[in-house]
């Protein structure tokens, strides 16, 4: 394109524009930009009007990436040079259509990735162009661009519930579809839009069964994105809903447990308990599916509390394991102690291979070289044993019949019993020596802190030898918490000398415990002596009193911190 031509649009000087020899009108830039593109791009309206009534056909014109002044208007939002281009559209006649209209074949003109103008003026939220747009011809269905998304799909993705409205009240007939086999309704109902949904589901009812390429109807979207409020409407429109399968045969109940949406669950069992029974292609029910995922919270607050029937509970897969059997094999021990202390579970139903989740756990799985592991491994047998749980008494007869030969035999499991507890003894040493160092320096400290006092002593009159802050509440506080912390920090010094000479692991845990919490309760006492302490003799510089007592006292912040981020690696420590 002529550069003289460029400035002359670019400033919008539409009396030299108007000069300008025609040919030069027809000039391109090197993305193949139009004159009528380059007026757009820079919001010339006049020079727009001036290339149009000039040079009709630009209209038309395409750059290298197949966009029209059109697209150009749509994706920037320019509404009132939207409305000029669809009036000049109008009055055009395109010799290849044979059209007296041309606005239908400018709104389905669509670049290389088969956008329209709609689909740039929804994807870029302008309103304004949007209503523009369909009204111009109601009639006219949007089809997808190449990745499958249609203008309604778009809205309907981005959550703008204004856009669905108006396309869906001008253009009933538009196109709803999306990628992968999906439609509007699946996106509003992936994006927790209840104003959406509830539009789409009165233009397109239809909709409401539709599945993508992979069986998921609109529920199991708003079952995978955990939207309650979704969920209801959805199945109020439709109840059947909760029973429809995916490819796999998972149900929306099956993907809400798949990710552990409590809220989700409760919903659909309390609407519609006989969805609990449902298989997927497994042969697996929700039950077992949780499990699989290691849901055990989930597994104890909607699950087991819920009115589940003695057959959901003890349902077999195609192999024959039910969720008892499958929390052996995955070695969730919380699960298996959990499941066996219920009445309603059958602790001694086979599989297909003929064992019990007991014989599961002692001859195919083992504790492993695990402390926090093995400690679970063995509650979950005792928990097994002292429910009723038995072997499988057909292994030892028909073992010709087993796929796999045990993995551990019962002495190999005694040796192993016994590693771990010499592992056990070997780390309780190891953590009562670090605490035992750490209780020591308390004790210390304190007993000096005793007889080094803040202020110090009057050196003379009857109070000699008396504390010189023996009146100041500060000095009290200070008095008292110093002994606390030397109390509790010789506490358990003294059961950690004790622990030396007991030789049982279960008591020596305990006793570990007790010596931790003494010190951890030292080490607060301690800090708030010092808090106190230096709060005493600075009391006469305010500023820098409560500046050394708000920095002291960050400690107590920081520790709840800690306590709070590792309270399961904590917990997991103590129950070695």
């Amino acid at each position: 394109m002529d550069p003289y031509l460029f400035q002359i649009i670019t400033k919008g000087d539409i009396s030299t524009l108007r000069q300008t020899p025609l040919n030069l009108l027809y000039q391109k830039t090197a993305i193949y930009n139009s004159a009528l593109h380059v007026a757009v791009q820079f919001e010339r309206k006049e020079c727009v009007e001036e290339i149009l009534q000039r040079c009709p056909l630009l209209l038309w014109s395409t750059n290298l990436n197949g966009d029209t002044a059109l697209h150009f208007a749509a994706r920037e939002g320019l509404s009132s040079i939207t409305e000029l281009l669809l009036i000049h559209s109008s009055k055009s006649v395109h010799e290849n259509e044979g059209l007296k209209d041309g606005v239908r074949l400018l709104l389905k003109t669509a670049n290389k990735e088969k956008d329209t103008a709609l689909h740039e003026a929804v994807r870029n939220c302008h309103q304004d162009v949007v209503i523009l747009l369909t009204e111009a011809d109601p009639d006219f269905e949007y089809f997808a661009n190449n990745t499958g998304e249609t203008p309604l799909f778009l809205a309907a993705e981005k959550r703008y519930c204004e856009m669905v409205s108006q396309i869906l009240g001008t253009c009933p007939s538009s196109a709803h579809g999306g990628p992968n086999g999906m439609t509007a309704l699946h996106a509003a109902a992936m994006n927790h839009n209840p104003g959406i949904m509830r539009i789409m589901l009165e233009k397109k009812p239809t909709l409401i069964r539709q599945a993508d390429h992979h069986g998921w109807t609109p529920l199991h979207y708003a079952a995978y994105a955990n939207s309650s409020g979704i969920i209801i409407q959805l199945l109020e429109f439709d109840r059947f809903l909760a029973y429809i399968p995916e490819e796999n045969g998972m149900s929306p109940l099956h993907i809400a447990t798949s990710k552990g949406y409590a809220r989700v669950m409760t919903e659909l069992i309390q609407r519609y308990p006989d969805c609990q029974e449902l298989p997927d292609t497994r042969g697996r029910n929700f039950l077992h599916i949780a499990v699989v995922r290691k849901e055990k919270l989930l597994i104890e607050t909607v699950l087991i509390e819920s009115t589940m029937t003695k057959y959901i509970i003890n349902q077999p897969d195609n192999d024959g394991n039910t969720p008892l059997h499958l929390a052996a094999i995955y070695k969730d021990y919380d699960i298996v102690k959990f499941l066996s202390e219920d009445t309603r579970v059958n602790k001694s139903t086979m599989n297909k291979e003929k064992l019990t989740p007991l014989t599961i756990l002692e001859t195919k799985t083992g504790p492993g070289d695990d402390l926090t592991c093995g400690s679970k491994y063995w509650e979950a047998i005792a928990a097994l044993k002292s429910n009723g749980a038995s072997q499988s008494w057909r292994e030892g007869i028909f073992k010709e019949d087993l796929q796999e030969p045990p993995t551990w035999s019962r002495p190999e499991l005694q040796e192993m019993h016994g590693k771990y507890r010499e592992k056990i003894t070997q780390q309780i040493q190891k953590v009562s020596e670090s605490h035992l160092v750490v209780a020591t320096l308390i004790a210390t400290v304190t007993f000096a802190a005793a007889f080094a006092l803040p202020g110090g002593y009057k050196n003379d009159g009857p109070d000699e030898g008396m504390a010189t802050l023996l009146r100041k509440t500060s000095f009290e506080v200070f008095a008292i918490s110093n002994t606390i912390a030397m109390v509790f920090s010789s506490l358990a010094v003294c059961i950690h000398f004790v622990m030396k000479l007991i030789d049982h692991d279960e008591k020596t845990h305990s006793l570990l415990i007790k010596a931790f919490l003494c010190t951890f309760v030292a080490i607060s006492a301690m800090m708030l002596a010092f808090v106190t302490g230096t709060y005493a003799v600075l009391a006469h510089s305010s500023a820098l009193a409560i500046s050394a007592c708000i920095i002291g006292c960050s400690f107590y912040l920081f520790s709840f911190f800690l306590l709070h981020k590792y309270y399961k690696d904590i917990k997991m420590a103590f129950n070695i």
